[in-house]
């Protein structure tokens, strides 16, 4: 089994992971030994978690949180979100006039 987590770091930052062994990666993360963003936001606290029934689900429900934007997190630790939205609707993405936009540095395209 696999687990995706949500750390809330000690500038009030979230941080999104995954990992085999939530309780080993957790330590690793409390001694600045899992990641260099983590390491730089310390102390951590788990927030959230949710096993997955295995490695590539993980990677993909990670890629999915990592996509929401800080209100959509809340919500989700919150218990307000009962699954994880698609992509309209994230920090990337959002619905202006029915048409979808990229909102980053990226040049803006369009879903029909």
């Amino acid at each position: 089994m696999s687990f995706v987590y949500i750390l809330r770091c000690g500038d009030g930052s979230l941080y999104t992971g995954i990992a085999k062994d939530l309780a080993a990666r957790l330590r690793k993360h409390r001694a600045g030994r899992a990641s260099r963003y983590t390491r730089a936001h310390l102390p951590v606290t788990l927030v959230w978690s949710r096993e997955v029934s295995g490695w590539s689900r993980a990677l993909r429900e990670e890629r999915r949180i990592k996509k929401l934007c800080r209100s959509d997190k809340e919500a989700l630790l919150a218990g307000g979100l009962t699954g994880l939205p698609g992509l309209p609707g994230t920090r990337r993405e959002r619905r202006q006039g029915g048409l979808y936009f990229r909102l980053s540095w990226e040049v803006p395209w369009l879903f029909f």
